[in-house]
């Protein structure tokens, strides 16, 4: 048992992103950057993150960065927030993240 524990900064930065999401529905890329810029790129994998999800939380900035470059479309977008949600629930569930 890893007895390593996180505090819940990314997990509540997390929530923010999502209900920013919920409440600025009209322009889903724009409300993905900036979920990102107010929310998702505060979080540092390696203080607020366990190992195991630093590649998940990696790969949805590089997915959010293509959105605010302009080299991602809808389908980009609908990824993000599905990688964005499985963050999520992965961080949710990890046995080792103590919550707000």
């Amino acid at each position: 048992m890893n007895l390593e524990r996180y505090n819940g900064y990314a997990y509540e930065k997390i929530i923010s992103a999502i209900q920013s999401l919920i409440s600025n529905q009209e322009n889903i890329k724009s409300a993905l950057i900036d979920a990102d810029t107010f929310n998702l790129c505060h979080i540092t994998p390696d203080n607020d993150l366990p190992g195991e999800l630093h590649e998940r939380y990696e790969e949805l900035e590089e997915q959010i960065q293509c959105l605010r470059d302009g080299t991602g479309d809808d389908y980009a977008a609908e990824l993000a927030i599905s990688k964005l949600l499985t963050l999520f629930g992965r961080l949710h569930r990890h046995e080792n993240v103590v919550p707000y």
